[in-house]
C-alpha cells in the first residue's frame, strides 16, 4: 500500500509546532497552512510579499515611523481607509472568508482573518498587536502604556473602548452573553488558528461537505491532539468518504 500524500498545509503546522512555542506561532504561516488544502495554488510568499507591502506602506506614510502612535493610526489608514478592508456582511460564512490569501485579495472577510492580517501588518511596521477571541467576535488589543486599547477590524478598524466592546458582545448574541473585563486578555496564535479552524468546521458542517472537513479536522487535531471527540467526527467523515 502506498503512504498516504504528504498535504502541504499539515506540514506546514507540524513543522510550526516544532520550531515554535505554542503561544509564539507566526499568524500568517499558520493562517497560509489553513488554507492550503482548500487553496493549493496558494504561494505564500506572495501573500507574505502583500503583507510587507502593506506594512511598508503603512511606515512611508507614518508622520513618525518612531512614534507608536503615529504608525498604529498609519497602519488603520493604510489598511481600512486606504485599501478598504471591512466585514463581508453580504456573505459571512462564504469560506473564502477564512483563507488569508483570498481576504488579502477581496479586502473582505470575517473578523478573526481581518485580525490576523491587522496583526501581521502591525508587526511588520514595529507595532506589537495581538488578537482577543471574544463571544461572538473577535477584535485586536495592543497596550499603550498601562492602557488596553481595542480594535474592530470587522467594522473598518474602529477603536472600541473595553466598555463598548463589551456592549457589542452583548448585541451580536441576542443578549444571551454577558462578558467582563477578564475576557479582554491576549489570545494565544495556537488559539487563534485553532478558531480560524472551528469556523470552517462550523461551515463545511453545515453544508455536509465531507471532503471539505476532514482537512480541517486533521489539521485541529494537530494542534489540539488529546480532542478526543473530533477523532470520533474524522472517523465518520473518513468513512462517509470511503477512506475507512
Amino acid at each position: 500500500m502506498k503512504p498516504p500524500p504528504i498535504k502541504p498545509g499539515h506540514a506546514l503546522l507540524e513543522r510550526l509546532l516544532d520550531n515554535y512555542p505554542e503561544d509564539d506561532l507566526p499568524l500568517d504561516l499558520g493562517a497560509c497552512a489553513i488554507a492550503l488544502p482548500h487553496r493549493p495554488s496558494l504561494r505564500i510568499e506572495t501573500v507574505q510579499s502583500e503583507l510587507d507591502r502593506l506594512a511598508s506602506e503603512s511606515v512611508l506614510k507614518s508622520s513618525d515611523p518612531a512614534d507608536f502612535q503615529a504608525t498604529l493610526d498609519s497602519v488603520r489608514r493604510t489598511l481600512f481607509e486606504k485599501h478598504g478592508f471591512n466585514g463581508n456582511e453580504e456573505d459571512y460564512y462564504a469560506p473564502d472568508n477564512s483563507f488569508l490569501d483570498a481576504v488579502l485579495t477581496t479586502k473582505k472577510g470575517i473578523p478573526i482573518t481581518l485580525s490576523v492580517i491587522f496583526i501581521e501588518v502591525a508587526r511588520r511596521a514595529g507595532v506589537p498587536m495581538f488578537g482577543m477571541a471574544l463571544p461572538c467576535h473577535f477584535v485586536v488589543g495592543c497596550f499603550q502604556g498601562e492602557k488596553l486599547r481595542v480594535f474592530d477590524p470587522f467594522h473598518g478598524g474602529i477603536e472600541r473602548t473595553v466598555e463598548e466592546s463589551i456592549e457589542l458582545v452583548h448585541l451580536l448574541s441576542g443578549g444571551s452573553v454577558t462578558i467582563g473585563r477578564e475576557h479582554f486578555q491576549p489570545t494565544p496564535p495556537s488559539t487563534i488558528l485553532t478558531r480560524m479552524l472551528m469556523n470552517l468546521r462550523g461551515i463545511y458542517q453545515s453544508r455536509n461537505l465531507a471532503d471539505k472537513l476532514i482537512p480541517v479536522l486533521e489539521q485541529i487535531l494537530i494542534l489540539n491532539p488529546n480532542e478526543s471527540s473530533l477523532h470520533g467526527e474524522l472517523a465518520l467523515n473518513l468513512a462517509t468518504r470511503g477512506d475507512l
